[in-house]
């Protein structure tokens, strides 16, 4: 979500704001990211339950999914704030100025919340089949696990530095308002759709990784498509990338940001990462 210059505010032909009672999206984002993150919350827990209380053991698949899980729990209770507090329900016109700032800060800690959220699911089903490779001995596939990691890891460091770290010069030239007129800041819009494309990409790559090793296992007829069934569920949330790429590029060629951007928040973004914890808890 790019904080307009107070030029660009006055010149784009708005509709005369309404501070008062603005037209919003309604309460759905509260429900259905509540609901996903209780069962994403559920899901963890039930499998660290197997693995540390059950089987005496905790891996650092289970680490870094509990990284994951607090960063969603923080990305959810920062896009709730943006939502009850700083008019992210509501069209950018709507938005009282007092309040652009603090929106521009909720959503940059958004921005240094969602990789690590987002890449610490991946790394850490990315360990879990490091450890099934090795249960069934299937290290000649260990090298496309380094490149997929490898990649994962790449995604990380390219979204944090060019979303968050190296987005502006100063940093918080992000986020005050009014905003200079030539602040010396990266095409934030491109730098997010990039990384959500990479993103889908991993997590496309993420969820077929397993499928060749069945066919190499020699899983015969109904039970190699019941297994396939099951690993396929990740592809869920490949589709909810797309889905997710989709409202990024509807709201960056906008300049109605905050309106095109709730769908993407609602349906894709936090639920997202969501899924990802859900996935991750069919290997109980």
């Amino acid at each position: 979500m790019v904080i307009y210059t107070l030029e660009i505010i006055i010149n784009a032909d708005f509709p005369t704001p309404n501070w008062v009672d603005p037209v919003t999206r309604g309460p759905a984002l509260y429900y259905v990211n509540s609901v996903f993150l209780c069962l994403a919350t559920l899901s963890v827990a039930l499998r660290l339950y197997t693995r540390i209380w059950i089987r005496n053991w905790f891996g650092w698949d289970d680490a870094f999914v509990v990284i994951a899980l607090v960063r969603i729990c923080a990305v959810t209770a920062c896009v709730f704030l943006g939502y009850h507090e700083f008019g992210w329900d509501r069209h950018i016109y709507d938005i009282p100025y007092d309040k652009i700032q603090a929106t521009g800060q909720t959503y940059y800690a958004v921005k240094l919340l969602w990789p690590v959220a987002s890449c610490s699911v991946r790394l850490s089903i990315a360990c879990l089949y490091y450890r099934l490779l090795k249960h069934c001995e299937l290290d000649k596939f260990r090298w496309i696990l380094h490149l997929n990691t490898g990649f994962i890891v790449a995604v990380l460091f390219v979204q944090m530095f060019t979303s968050a770290f190296a987005c502006c010069r100063p940093v918080y030239d992000i986020w005050v308002w009014p905003r200079p007129s030539n602040p010396n800041c990266l095409d934030d819009d491109a730098a997010i759709l990039a990384g959500a494309v990479l993103n889908t990409v991993s997590e496309f790559i993420m969820a077929a990784l397993p499928i060749p090793a069945v066919f190499y296992l020699g899983v015969r007829g109904r039970q190699r498509w019941a297994v396939i069934s099951i690993l396929s569920i990740g592809f869920l949330v490949s589709i909810v990338g797309a889905v997710r790429i989709f409202f990024i590029w509807k709201a960056f060629t906008s300049l109605d940001q905050s309106w095109w951007a709730a769908p993407h928040v609602r349906n894709s973004s936090p639920k997202s990462a969501h899924i990802h914890s859900l996935n991750y808890s069919r290997y109980l």
